[in-house]
């Protein structure tokens, strides 16, 4: 699958046609997939637990928090939608330099969003469910 967004959510909404001061994103994600199979970047630990990084309320201690970053890669039935090995794969892709437009903290706040409220607002008015937030993070790698 080609790169399709290159953008942050809210810049998504708008078909990713930002204005860009400076160099333009790099926009060279990998899936959840490739990161199964290849070295993780500098720093960071495949056996570190994926609360670590994405905090877990209660309902998902027993599920997402019993559960390392490597694990999280493969398929869960639990993990409805694979948001979570979408997440770790964006925050793999950020750490190796091959997503400039996103952040770890934004990748945080739509994990801590969705967790709370089930859906995730990337702009005003605007609610992604599980399904819309993978569709979002699957368009950021090839």
């Amino acid at each position: 699958m080609a790169v399709e967004v290159c953008t942050t959510p809210s810049g998504s909404l708008s078909g990713g046609l930002q204005s860009f001061r400076g160099p333009p994103p790099t926009c060279a994600g990998r899936s959840p997939g490739y990161w199964k199979t290849h070295s993780w970047p500098r720093g960071c630990d495949k056996n570190q637990p994926y609360t670590r990084l994405f905090s877990c309320n209660s309902l998902n201690a027993k599920t997402y928090g019993a559960t390392s970053q490597s694990a999280i890669l493969e398929p869960k039935t639990w993990d409805r939608n694979g948001i979570g090995r979408h997440l770790i794969a964006c925050y793999l892709n950020v750490q190796a330099g091959l997503s400039s437009f996103q952040t770890v903290p934004m990748l945080q706040r739509i994990w801590l969003e969705y967790q709370t409220k089930g859906y995730y607002t990337p702009t005003a008015g605007v609610r992604w469910d599980g399904r819309k937030i993978v569709e979002y993070l699957q368009g950021t790698m090839y």
